[in-house]
This record gives C-alpha cells, structure tokens and sequence, in this order.
C-alpha cells in the first residue's frame, strides 16, 4: 500500500476503510494482525501533522561533508566508505564518477550479460593499490593529489587491465564473477597484472596459479583488508613479476595448500567454491561434453550436472549430502543437463554417449565408463562409494597437477 494513499486521506475513518478493503482484498483474517496493521496506518497518517525541521549546511571541503554524513548515519542506515570516497572524487572531477567510472561498471555487466558485475569498492581498492601499494584509503601517499589526478591514472590503468584478464580467465574456465569464492582474489589479480602485464618474463599461467591457490586456501576469508595489504606490498615493491610471485607464494605453503585442498572436497558442493572452481578449469578445455562430443569450452555457459540422480543416491544413502559432493558433480552443456538431468548414466550412456573417453574426461573412473556404456548398473550402496572414492582420488591428484603440489 504506498503511503501517499494513506498520507492523502481526509480522516481517520477514511484511513480505516483503506486498510479494510487492503486487508480484505489479501485475505487476511487474523484479529491482532488486522488490529496491528490499522494502528500502523493511522500512526503514518497522524505523522503529517508534525513539523519537518530541515537543516541546510553549505561545505566546501568533502571531507567535511563525509563527516556530517558519518554521524547523521550513524544511529541510521550507514553510509559506506565507498560512497564517501566516490563522494570526495565527484567533488574534484565534475561528472568523471557517473560518465566513466560507473559508465565503465555498466558497460562491462551488459557486455558480459550480468557475468561480470564489479563493486565500485573492489575497483576503487585496485586504484588505491596502484596508487600507493595499499587497498585503504587512509593509507594514500597523497590523498588530495588521488582525489584530484591519481585516481583517474590508476583507474586507465585498472580498466585496461580487467578488459584483458576477463578473456584471459575465460580461456581458463572463469567464466563469470560468480564462480569467484573471493572478489579479494580478483582485487589481487587485476591490480598485480596492471603493475606487471608489460614486463618481460610476465607469465599469466603462473599468476593465474597463485589466483586458484589463494582461492583453495581462503588467502582473504579472514582480515581480508590486513591480507591483501600485505601481498599488494609484496608484489607492488617487487622488481619483476617472478620476484613478487615468489613474495606471494612463500605466504602460502604446500603443506597449507595440500591441507585446505583436502578440507574442501568432501564439503558440499556450492557453485561459488573453490573445488568447483578447480573441478571447472580442469574440464573446462580438456573434457568433452557428452552430448554434442565437443570440448566443454565450446558451449558456455555450463551447467552443473549431477552424474548419479540424488534420488538415486537417496534410495541408498540416508545422508543428502552424498549426493552433492564434488565426486558426484560435473560440468556439461545446458542441452546435455536437460536431456541427462534425472537418469543415470547406464540408462543414456548405451545409446547416447557410446564412447567412453567422453565420460573418461571427466574423471569417470576407466572401469566405470565401460560398465555405464555398456548399461550396468551400479546395484548397491558399496559400489556407489567406490564410484565416489575412486572419482574424488582422480579429482584430487589433477588438482594437485595443477597447483603444484
């Protein structure tokens, strides 16, 4: 019911029979939550008749106009820092906040159709890193020369280099920002390839490891700020890119990597995980989908697809989350997911698939595929957990591979 409705009415009687023919219309029969939703009403439409006072306050300077919006907010909605930095910009550069930095967030998500949204705070701690090796403001060398000249360099810089890493991560397998467990890791990677990127022995394979490697590790799930000030030092203060790989690197042992690599795959399968990350970049140019034969980067986007039915595997195994494991899940064309989606892979594969290096690609054990090419079933609970096992070791040693472990 919008509030210019009840705030135009002429009397409290008025305002009664509003809310009666709102309630009534909705079928809400409940005395006390009738009772409660006309005393509301008529607590709006009483306000009306309160005086407004309106303060007007003339500043020059934005930070003192950030600090009147600090502590008018303060008891209310907050305002972020993000809006009081984009604040101090607009005040500098006239129309450069709306026309191109925010131009450029909207022309990349309608571009990229919704897979790439950035926040403004994630390019503006990029710009702040460039700037002056640090992802907070309070830290900027020089935070009036930013505000009025800096911010505009170091955002060419950022823009050129997120039009080039988006392609290059696609090429990978990251497909969207929604496969990203970290936009911290995205923060990391745009900014460390803005500063390198032209250098000699660049090399984007190994800083696209170190991206997978902090995602596995949850480099930034906590005191993100205090993490990513300290590698945006390491590889802004750095000589070349291996120098500053090397500094990032020795933040992460093997021995951590190999241990939080072994904490995430048993844990349910989400989307935005870094296993499904894993899982997604090793398929991704290598495995063929098992409809259209094709390598899977030739249909994006993909779909997950649940390689057993979780009715299925419910029929067997009273834990739902059996189901959803990684060992359980892998990437196909949304043609494929369709036609796949509720049958199990003895019943289609015969006809439909044929040959198994298709389900091979995809870490379905050698034996596996043959039986499901050939419409064996899996008939009990102990080879559905071989299955599993046998899949998930697969899954672990090529991820090993490919973080070097």
């Amino acid at each position: 019911m919008p509030v210019s409705e009840i705030l135009a009415k002429a009397s409290e009687d008025e305002v009664d029979t509003l809310v009666s023919e709102a309630l009534d219309a909705t079928k809400i029969m409940s005395s006390d939550g009738r009772k409660t939703l006309h005393e509301k009403a008529k607590q709006l439409w009483n306000f009306r008749l309160n005086a407004l006072p309106i303060v007007y306050i003339t500043a020059q300077d934005p930070l003192d106009v950030a600090e009147m919006y600090y502590r008018l907010n303060s008891l209310g909605s907050k305002i972020r820092e993000t809006d009081t930095q984009l604040a101090y910009i607009a005040v500098r550069n006239p129309g450069w906040v709306k026309s191109v930095f925010r131009g450029f967030i909207e022309d990349l998500e309608s571009n990229t159709h919704g897979r790439w949204s950035l926040a403004p705070g994630d390019l503006l701690r990029c710009m702040t890193i460039l700037d002056s090796a640090t992802p907070r403001v309070s830290n900027l060398k020089d935070q009036k020369k930013f505000w009025e000249s800096g911010c505009k360099e170091s955002f060419d810089k950022v823009k050129k280099a997120i039009n080039e890493i988006i392609p290059l991560l696609q090429r990978y397998g990251v497909y969207s920002q929604g496969e990203v467990p970290s936009n911290y890791t995205l923060i990391a990677l745009f900014t460390f390839h803005a500063h390198f990127s032209k250098a000699k022995n660049y090399d984007f394979g190994e800083v696209f490891r170190w991206f997978l490697t902090a995602n596995v590790v949850g480099r930034y799930g906590q005191a993100p700020l205090e993490y990513l000030t300290k590698d945006a030092q390491k590889f802004m203060g750095s000589n070349n890119p291996s120098e500053a790989l090397e500094a990032l690197f020795s933040e992460m042992p093997k021995d951590e990597i190999t241990r939080a690599l072994e904490e995430e795959l048993p844990k349910p399968f989400k989307k935005k995980s870094p296993v499904a990350l894993l899982l997604k970049v090793l398929l991704w140019d290598k495995a063929m989908d098992w409809r259209k034969g094709g390598k899977l980067s030739e249909y994006p986007p993909l779909e997950w697809h649940h390689i057993v039915p979780r009715k299925f595997v419910s029929s067997m195994v009273a834990d739902e989350s059996v189901a959803n494991n990684i060992s359980n899940m892998t990437p196909l064309s949304a043609e494929a997911n369709k036609e796949f989606k509720d049958k199990p892979p003895w019943i289609y594969a015969p006809n439909l698939i044929q040959d198994p290096k298709r389900l091979e690609s995809h870490f379905i054990p050698k034996s596996y595929a043959q039986s499901f090419i050939a419409g064996k079933e899996i008939s009990n609970t102990g080879e559905l957990g071989k299955f599993f096992t046998e899949r998930l070791r697969l899954i672990q040693g090529k991820s090993k591979q490919l973080l070097g472990l």
